[in-house]
């Protein structure tokens, strides 16, 4: 089950996306992310064949964008469709749905995940996990 219906940008692209890597040859795209220290991004983009084999992602794709501006006191958003990359549309993508569902994960000890796109099931999934300093205090009276 897609969990984008509350994001029109992320449900649309999600769906052009899949569609996209098939045409492409591609089983399978992995965008990984980390951050720490107030700063975070993909790492690494791979997209896949059936044998495991890197498929290009230069091919074009349009895509949906969310242009936002503060006007009269309130934030409106306006969107268009735009083209680029495959492989900068998946890393478009990523940095919305990570922003979405794990805003601030680069704060503090970080966090890192991968954003996996499988063609065969229909299915896009988000495997993330948070960075933290874990404390035991204890007292002692002498």
């Amino acid at each position: 089950m897609s969990n984008t219906q509350a994001d029109p940008v992320l449900s649309h692209n999600r769906a052009v996306l899949l569609d996209a890597l098939r045409t492409a040859g591609a089983t399978s795209a992995v965008i990984s992310y980390s951050g720490y220290g107030d700063s975070g991004n993909a790492n690494e983009i791979q997209i896949l064949d059936a044998e495991g084999q890197e498929v290009n992602g230069d091919h074009a794709v349009s895509i949906m964008r969310e242009d936002r501006h503060y006007a009269d006191g309130q934030w409106q958003s306006t969107y268009a469709m735009v083209e680029m990359s495959l492989h900068d549309a998946l890393d478009g993508f990523a940095d919305r749905a990570v922003g979405r569902y794990h805003p601030g994960y680069w704060n503090g000890e970080g966090g890192e995940g991968d954003i996996t796109f499988d063609c065969a099931s229909d299915a896009v999934r988000v495997a993330h996990r948070d960075f933290y300093t874990e404390q035991v205090a204890t007292d002692t009276d002498l």
